[in-house]
């Protein structure tokens, strides 16, 4: 026989709240679909303090940094027309991104050395806005 939950405390299995109680925010965890669905299938109840919101807009920024240094990349490797105003401000743009990496190492080779001077912070702005993300995702 099953122990009744605690009060303020959420039944593990249906991830509901006990009766008469109103959980601060949605629990996470998982919780069983509506009673037309599949015996066992479940759907995965997520986070959705504030800190989700901040989690998603920290990684969105990172992952727009990140292209946007990509881009730089190919066009560069592809001798895109530097004439042009929109290869122009994704110059401007991968520039000022990288600015704490460019030239950081001695490299011969130029297309060597946009790789690396512009895939360099590309990666890092990933990694660390995503730590962050999910850093922040969690609070």
């Amino acid at each position: 026989m099953r122990r009744p939950p605690a009060p303020n405390r959420v039944d593990r299995r249906s991830a509901r709240p006990a009766p008469g109680v109103v959980p601060d925010r949605v629990v996470r965890g998982f919780r069983p679909v509506d009673p037309g669905k599949k015996r066992g299938m479940q759907e995965r109840v997520v986070s959705r303090g504030p800190g989700a919101t901040v989690g998603r807009v920290v990684a969105l920024a990172a992952d727009v940094a990140a292209l946007i240094l990509v881009v730089w990349i190919a066009l560069d490797l592809l001798d895109a027309n530097q004439a042009n105003a929109v290869v122009q401000w994704f110059h401007d743009a991968a520039n000022w991104l990288s600015g704490w990496s460019r030239d950081l190492f001695d490299i011969d080779r130029e297309w060597v050395r946009v790789v690396v001077g512009y895939g360099l912070p590309a990666l890092v702005y990933l990694l660390v806005g995503h730590a962050l993300a999910r850093f922040l995702h969690r609070v």
